[in-house]
């Protein structure tokens, strides 16, 4: 069976047309406050995946700029400094909204590179070595290479409150 007006199939229930019958009034408005709640959690969701855009950004960058140090040789390791550069770009490249295998990938070598990075200051600290600008410098990197993880943790802990 065709609908008259449009050709479409008919329901075999009701024999009305899906898309020519009128809808009543009470399920209109339950079908609009259905939408608002849909665009609602949508932007819930837009919400979380900027600060997933953020964090895979400032990874790539902290990635880069730990390559750099590696081959300026600010400090004396290069290969595990190199290594860490590897990891955050690879961080970068695979962060995911909603996959948590990459929130705790990324939160976990932010949390052993800053705490790397913050021993490396140490050594300029005390002894002959006695360079308090690239002990300072030590220690801004190290804050800055956590903050993925802290974005992470933020968002998790979000995600948490919202269920």
């Amino acid at each position: 069976m065709k609908c008259a007006e449009c050709g479409r199939a008919v329901s075999l229930k009701d024999g009305t047309c899906y898309y020519c019958r009128e809808i009543p009034a009470a399920s209109e408005a339950e079908l609009k406050l259905m939408l608002i709640d849909m665009e609602r959690k949508e932007a819930k969701n837009q919400s979380g995946n900027g600060i997933f855009k953020f964090a895979r950004i400032l990874s790539f960058l902290l990635g880069l700029s730990l390559a750099i140090i590696a081959i300026i040789n600010v400090f004396d390791t290069k290969f595990f400094l190199f290594a860490c550069a590897l990891v955050f770009v690879f961080n970068a490249w695979t962060l995911e909204n909603g996959y948590m295998r990459s929130t705790i990938f990324c939160i976990l070598i932010s949390g052993v590179t800053s705490i790397y990075t913050l021993s490396l200051g140490v050594n300029y600290l005390r002894g002959d070595q006695q360079n308090f600008s690239i002990a300072f410098f030590a220690v801004f990197m190290s804050i800055l290479i956590a903050i993925p993880g802290i974005l992470m943790i933020y968002h998790t802990e979000m995600e948490k409150r919202k269920k």
